[in-house]
């Protein structure tokens, strides 16, 4: 089983406030996406009381993080943060997940060759 030692997460307001400023950002149906290609690698998954009570914050940053555990290694390095919508129980979590994957995509921190191999595989 694959874990997320190699990323660190996230802890300083400082650290935030950098990355919302001066990264680029994705939004989707059920978050808003934010990458900075770096050496280092972190990620932040962060839900607000808007989401729901502590039970549907948590829920939601679990399902976040397993899809992220799924795509971590088709990932570049760099710095991830995820800022968690209420709408993300709308979703089922192949949809959740086509819709992160598709940001991602989008910014640029899936790596080229993992696109082609998995995308080879369907046909």
């Amino acid at each position: 089983m694959s874990s997320l030692k190699e990323f660190s997460s996230i802890n300083s307001q400082k650290e935030f406030n950098r990355i919302y400023k001066q990264n680029q950002k994705w939004f989707n149906k059920a978050c808003v996406v934010y990458y900075d290609k770096k050496q280092s690698k972190t990620y932040a998954v962060i839900a607000s009381k808007k989401v729901g009570c502590a039970v549907y914050r948590n829920k939601a940053r679990r399902l976040i993080k397993a899809i992220f555990l799924r795509l971590y290694e088709q990932l570049e390095s760099g710095e991830y943060v995820f800022i968690i919508k209420k709408e993300l129980f709308e979703l089922s979590f192949c949809e959740l997940e086509k819709n992160i994957k598709w940001s991602l995509k989008k910014l640029g921190a899936i790596k080229e060759d993992k696109i082609e191999k998995t995308s080879n595989n369907i046909n």
